[in-house]
């Protein structure tokens, strides 16, 4: 249980992140936040969520012609 309580930490953390990474406008920053959420959706368990954050962090890395993110 305690994992899974860190787990959701981490959920949380990524969130913040991605939240003030988009209300700043740093674009390329919010999308490495999609990335690290996802890694932790996934770690929980929540696949259709992990899947959606790597999809928005996927249209930003196109966005930015990244093309080794986008990878």
């Amino acid at each position: 249980m305690g994992d899974a309580g860190r787990v959701e930490e981490t959920i949380d953390a990524h969130t913040r992140a991605r939240d003030l990474f988009q209300a700043a406008g740093d674009r390329h920053r919010e999308g490495m936040a999609w990335n690290n959420l996802g890694v932790a959706l996934r770690q929980a368990g929540r696949a259709g969520e992990a899947i959606e954050a790597y999809g928005k962090d996927l249209e930003i890395c196109r966005e930015f012609e990244d093309w080794y993110g986008t990878g």
